[in-house]
């Protein structure tokens, strides 16, 4: 969804391309590290087995350590991501 997600930002002709598994494990290490400041739980789905790359990063959260849930932009920066997407809950960030 993050691909599409950003296509109506950034324009159709956007490209995103796919991450090897070595950036996407970097990619997801840091990303974890950096949201569990800010969660008590944080998580990502299992990999399919066998995957060659990957498209994109789903990090699910929960229970903040704050008395407030971070907002959308605090969570951009955290992240160092450059775009923000939010969809009821959700949030697409572009990093």
């Amino acid at each position: 969804m993050g691909g599409h997600a950003f296509r109506t930002l950034l324009g159709a002709n956007a490209v995103f391309p796919r991450m090897t598994p070595s950036v996407y494990h970097k990619l997801r290490a840091s990303r974890i590290e950096a949201l569990q400041r800010q969660f008590n739980f944080v998580g990502v789905p299992p990999e399919g087995p066998g995957k060659s790359d990957f498209g994109d990063l789903d990090i699910m959260v929960f229970d903040t350590k704050a008395h407030e849930t971070p907002s959308s932009e605090e969570r951009r920066v955290v992240l160092g991501a450059e775009h923000v997407i939010t969809n009821g809950q959700f949030r697409n960030l572009l990093c």
